[in-house]
């Protein structure tokens, strides 16, 4: 005998598709904002503490992006 799943089964991986594209959405966002933080947190130190981290400004973007990886 066949399954016939019921019609709220539909229904209901519909709800979790777009709470999962919600929480994709709001996580992403996050993401940029920490990355802004942490990029305007760096940018505001001078060279010598920049230097003694082992940074550049240069490296600034490419760090904040990595260090928010790693955190993930």
């Amino acid at each position: 005998m066949a399954y016939i799943a019921p019609a709220s089964q539909p229904a209901a991986h519909g709800v979790r598709a777009a709470l999962a594209a919600v929480g994709h959405f709001f996580g992403g966002a996050f993401r940029a904002v920490q990355i802004a933080r942490m990029t305007q947190v760096l940018h505001a130190m001078n060279d010598a503490q920049l230097a003694q981290i082992g940074l550049t400004r240069a490296d600034i973007p490419s760090h904040a992006r990595k260090m928010m990886d790693l955190s993930e």
